[in-house]
């Protein structure tokens, strides 16, 4: 008995770091092609944001052509992946060459301004990554599960640059409800390996201070600030739930043909581009780490902006994930909140970073986990490539 376990543990620490260093070079090759993207556009004669309304139409017809070609995905996509091996068939194609065309149309949706994020392609590489090697291997049941899981647990580790709240992200993600010894130790190792990979192929992170630098020290004046902020931020994911799903109704209600309203966000993205409002546009890294400044101000309707920009973004034409959307809108209106209250704006930042990301995606404890990494000491936020 001991040595059947020993070697399951052993095979899962295998698999684990093998997914772990793959996942981490396909991730850091994404993000590098995405910012050589991004740096492209700056090299143009004209603003990028001008070809939103010719690009964001041919991202939407590829997206379509695409989905009849393969499995469409909707929002559970992930889960529904997770269900499929979970029920351990084998007769569903593979799906890699649909993952990597979406991550071409992601590179197209940024390049022109569109509000979206990484994370999104990340997941379906890994989840794709792994449901082929999970073949490969010839995993059944619980050990094709934990592939899985390690795989999102290595795209969230090279995105975020926190290879300790990526395995609980994971696991949070994919409500997985019954937390395994297995899965928890794949993922972690896949997390830190992929983390590693990226670091040994130059990815460079964002760096702040550590809280104790700028954040005031705990004390009973903070009490009623903090809690007025948590119920600010609830609200403001109220908000921002809400208007997704209105905004989806109404996509699916309305007649309009969907090129039509691909063009349409394509001139909105236009149109912010023109009046110098490109702040709530594309990744908004930069801005995000700024909110962790004391001497920035933040304007009350930028938060406001990135959640319009990103909703229509994404329903009507663009691809793409939220999370860095909404790690904009939460240390936004965190510092925003901060300048209203004349308190201490980088803190109520770094609190809005990770409240509106729980509340939202409904992953608290991770984001609990994830604000300790990053804000705990000198950690990465977000990847940064110079060139």
């Amino acid at each position: 008995m001991s040595l059947s376990i020993d070697i399951s543990k052993l095979k899962c620490i295998g698999y684990a770091t093998f997914i772990g260093i793959v996942m981490g070079v396909l991730i850091a090759l994404m993000i590098k092609l995405l910012f050589f993207m991004i740096d492209l556009s700056k090299d143009l004669p004209f603003e990028s944001f001008y070809l939103a309304p010719i690009i964001l139409p041919l991202v939407w017809y590829l997206n379509r052509w695409l989905s009849k070609k393969e499995i469409v995905f909707q929002e559970d996509e992930i889960k529904e992946i997770y269900d499929y091996i979970e029920l351990n068939k084998d007769e569903k194609p593979h799906y890699l060459h649909y993952v990597f065309a979406k991550i071409f149309l992601f590179f197209a949706t940024v390049f022109v301004g569109g509000s979206v994020g990484p994370e999104r392609q990340g997941i379906q590489l890994g989840a794709g990554m792994c449901q082929f090697f999970a073949k490969v291997f010839s995993c059944k049941g619980f050990d094709r599960r934990s592939l899985v899981v390690a795989g999102i647990a290595a795209a969230f580790s090279v995105i975020l640059g926190a290879p300790i709240a990526a395995p609980v992200i994971a696991i949070e993600l994919m409500a997985v409800h019954i937390v395994v010894y297995e899965t928890l130790l794949a993922a972690t190792i896949a997390s830190f390996f992929a983390f590693l990979s990226a670091k040994f192929l130059h990815i460079d992170y964002h760096y702040f201070e550590p809280l104790p630098h700028f954040f005031p020290q705990y004390e009973w004046s903070l009490f009623l600030p903090v809690i007025l902020a948590g119920l600010f931020f609830a609200l403001l994911s109220f908000v921002i739930v809400r208007f997704f799903r209105v905004l989806s109704f109404f996509n699916v209600a309305t007649a309009v043909h969907p090129v039509l309203k691909a063009v349409f966000v394509g001139s909105f993205i236009m149109l912010l581009g023109s009046y110098g409002l490109t702040s709530p546009l594309g990744l908004g890294v930069d801005e995000i780490e700024s909110t962790f400044k004391a001497t920035e101000n933040v304007a009350w309707y930028l938060p406001l902006l990135k959640i319009v920009a990103t909703a229509f973004t994404l329903e009507f034409g663009g691809e793409g994930g939220v999370f860095t959307p909404l790690l904009y809108v939460g240390s936004m209106s965190g510092h925003w909140f901060g300048q209203f209250i004349g308190g201490n704006a980088p803190f109520f930042a770094a609190l809005g970073f990770v409240s509106v990301i729980a509340a939202t995606m409904r992953i608290p404890v991770s984001s609990a986990i994830l604000a300790a990494e990053l804000f705990g000491v000198k950690r990465p936020i977000l990847p940064s490539l110079p060139f």
